[in-house]
């Protein structure tokens, strides 16, 4: 039984309302317990096995006999179980429909003659619920058969006029048509010779239609041949200019357009130059003003020089000292192979730095290298208040270690200053790599050059030596 459907068809509104309309009574359903005793349908569970209704109704009845009252047992057998008694607690359930057969719906005449109409429940007006009278039984008869007659005239008028109107006239005009033919009164409003005429006029009509149409379907047929056959000569090239322009002068319905194949070999003239191309234009023309042979990464540092109004020793002076980053030309920025990546990668992990970093830090090196090597374009330092060719660093300034062993690296005279502007520490090439701490303060040991790792070295065991002749006094 669907309970939550039978519910609804009566006007409940669904789950979270209550079964009244104003939403005072409960709103969630009675959690009922499992019955798992072998106590009888309907006994509470704490009552005796052995207390048997319909043995007490048989008793009371008993001796209620001859007295005028009625017993349970007579109340039972007028109203049914339903009412009251063992069941009375249940509530009416969903009929389900049976196969054998329903009863007819007694009247009021074959109750009253059974005696059954005192048993029916009456309403506060009087009349009697469940049972229809003879009269309101007929009356709605008489209106279930009008509904009828109403929805058969409907329907045939539907059947007559459905469509967009052309349908019924043809049936009105065909009908009477018939009637006339049956009955000999073929209408005589329009004479043979005239119905001939009109016959042959409309076949004449559709004779034009059709060989119009006919005419129009040939027409795109070969069309559409002359089109197949001109690109199947043309084939590999573009389509033939002024062809559309033909078709549609003479008439064509639709003209195929072919689809253009965009060309990858523009004129310059056609086409704006990018700005590699205007880089590298750029780059040629401060090639040809310099004069003589250049690598592409001279190039790039002429074009970078220009780009911030420097000469070409003034840009690589600041590179080596680290104020401008260099860029690597285009030629050492090829992919690299997955074996080399994949060895670079490792490497980035085992020194704790990314792979971006890694690769940053290896071009500048190889940079570095390159200017150190290339004869091609030398260049010097020119230091506003110092020596000229001899680079001037600060204890100040955050790289001053790194940059002095660049210098060594590269052997370029330097001096370095402390916050007072003292000279504290100074080199030129050919002198003695000093053995002093400020060197390689704060560089890793492997960026060092290899001078300067074996002064640090000689240094660290003169170091030693000391300590321990400290602690053989001290001991």
């Amino acid at each position: 039984m669907d309970s939550a459907g039978y519910l609804k068809r009566h006007g409940w509104r669904g789950d979270g309302h209550s079964l009244d309309k104003t939403d005072r009574g409960i709103k969630k359903p009675l959690l009922v317990s499992k019955k798992v005793d072998v106590l009888g349908v309907g006994l509470n569970k704490h009552a005796a096995v052995s207390d048997q209704w319909w043995l007490r109704a048989f008793d009371q009845g008993l001796k209620d006999f001859g007295t005028g009252k009625e017993s349970t047992l007579a109340n039972v057998q007028k109203h049914g179980v339903n009412r009251g008694g063992l069941y009375g607690r249940f509530v009416k359930g969903e009929g389900m429909k049976g196969t054998i057969g329903t009863e007819e719906p007694k009247t009021v005449d074959d109750m009253g003659s059974n005696g059954d109409v005192a048993a029916l429940p009456k309403t506060p007006t009087g009349k009697i619920e469940g049972v229809q009278a003879a009269g309101n039984g007929s009356e709605k008869k008489r209106k279930r058969e009008g509904k009828a007659d109403e929805q058969s005239a409907k329907r045939k008028r539907s059947s007559a006029d459905d469509g967009d109107g052309k349908k019924g006239d043809k049936y009105e005009r065909k009908k009477a048509k018939r009637e006339a033919k049956a009955a000999g009164k073929e209408s005589s409003s329009e004479t043979k010779e005239e119905r001939r005429v009109r016959k042959e006029k409309r076949r004449a009509e559709k004779e034009n239609i059709t060989a119009a149409k006919d005419a129009r379907q040939d027409g795109k047929a070969e069309r559409k041949r002359l089109r197949k056959a001109e690109r199947s000569s043309h084939a590999g090239h573009a389509q033939a200019p002024g062809s559309a322009a033909d078709e549609l002068a003479n008439g064509a319905d639709e003209v195929k357009l072919e689809p253009t194949k965009s060309t990858s070999k523009v004129d310059a003239g056609q086409k704006y130059p990018s700005k590699a191309q205007k880089k590298a234009k750029k780059m040629d023309r401060l090639a040809a003003e310099h004069g003589g042979p250049l690598s592409e990464q001279d190039k790039l540092d002429l074009y970078n020089a220009s780009k911030r109004g420097l000469s070409l020793e003034q840009y690589r002076s600041k590179v080596v000292v680290g104020a401008i980053k260099a860029p690597v030309a285009e030629e050492k920025k090829k992919e690299l192979p997955c074996k080399k990546l994949e060895e670079y990668k490792k490497r980035a992990q085992e020194k704790g730095v990314s792979l971006e970093d890694y690769m940053q830090r290896r071009d500048e090196k190889n940079t570095a290298k390159q200017l150190q090597n290339d004869k091609s374009l030398p260049f010097v330092i020119d230091t506003p208040n110092g020596t000229p060719g001899t680079l001037t660093l600060r204890t100040s300034e955050p790289d001053s270690s790194r940059r002095a062993c660049q210098a060594i690296e590269r052997e370029m005279a330097f001096v370095l200053l402390d916050e007072a502007g003292e000279k504290t520490l100074s080199w030129k090439p050919g002198d003695v790599v000093p053995a002093d701490e400020r060197l390689w303060a704060g560089v890793v040991t492997k960026e060092l050059p290899k001078s300067v790792r074996r002064a640090r070295k000689e240094w660290m065991s003169a170091r030693g030596v000391e300590r321990k002749k400290g602690s053989k006094k001290s001991g």
